[in-house]
């Protein structure tokens, strides 16, 4: 994910680094006992057993922002796959609707900010390219339209059964 935020530049440098810290938490504990957190599901379970749930740099914590980050993600591409050609406009859209109100007064406004700094679009898809002469081409943009839709048909359905499993057991708030 990195990678793609990436292209994205400088404008949305926060919420790239909450992903980059959230995977570290969750890799982090990965490492101390692969048997014990052989599932996502069973490290979120261990925080709520041992009464650390939603401790930061817990996987329970991280996994919640994780899911936000990756909804955030999904509406923006989504809006960009539809057609829409406005970076600045689509990230506000899926911020507003996924992330925004978790998050406080000053991260909102160093957001607002960056998503003014967001490249536009021919600039992003050019990004998006392998090669700079590939995106030239009249069908590039159709066939990443195309990736960016499958991408996302894999990528909700695994937000909603995190969501749902945290529903199950009361996480989400």
């Amino acid at each position: 994910m990195g990678p793609f935020l990436s292209k994205l530049g400088t404008g949305i440098s926060v919420i790239k680094r909450e992903v980059e810290n959230n995977l570290h938490d969750i890799n982090r504990l990965f490492e101390q006992d692969k048997e014990k957190y052989h599932t996502l599901q069973a490290m979120v379970l261990y925080d709520i057993e041992s009464g650390r749930i939603m401790k930061h740099h817990t996987c329970s914590r991280s996994l919640r922002w994780l899911r936000r980050m990756y909804e955030f993600i999904s509406i923006f591409l989504e809006k960009i796959a539809m057609g829409e050609k406005d970076l600045t406009k689509d990230a506000r859209v899926a911020y507003d609707s996924t992330i925004s109100m978790f998050h406080n007064y000053f991260i909102r406004k160093a957001i607002s900010t960056g998503l003014h700094l967001l490249p536009t679009y021919e600039t992003f898809l050019i990004s998006m390219s392998v090669d700079k002469e590939d995106a030239k081409n009249p069908v590039f943009e159709q066939v990443f339209k195309e990736d960016v839709l499958h991408y996302i048909s894999t990528l909700k359905p695994i937000c909603n059964i995190i969501k749902q499993f945290y529903t199950d057991h009361g996480l989400e708030n």
